[in-house]
């Protein structure tokens, strides 16, 4: 179920009393997200920056949390040293 697909939008609470246990949402973040980019990079064009949209972003912290950086920091540290360490650098 979807907004604008072809079946009603029923609310939560009402599902299980239907059957459902789990209900699946196909493209509803992906949909909000493209119009959030969207406003971004208006506001950017328009603006030089996104400053405006301040209230509506994750922190830059939170997007690191969220992506899990430090994890593949982690594992650049771990792997990437000893790969690195073998390549010879580029000659001239």
């Amino acid at each position: 179920m979807f907004q604008g697909g072809k079946t009603p939008l029923v609310p939560l609470a009402r599902l299980p009393e239907l059957g459902y246990r789990i209900v699946i949402i196909p493209s509803d973040l992906q949909r909000a997200a493209i119009r959030a980019m969207e406003d971004a990079l208006a506001a950017i064009r328009r603006d030089g920056h996104s400053a405006t949209l301040a209230d509506r972003m994750a922190s830059f912290a939170e997007r690191e949390e969220i992506v899990g950086t430090e994890s593949y920091l982690a594992r650049d540290r771990r792997y990437g040293t000893e790969t690195a360490a073998r390549r010879s650098p580029p000659r001239e």
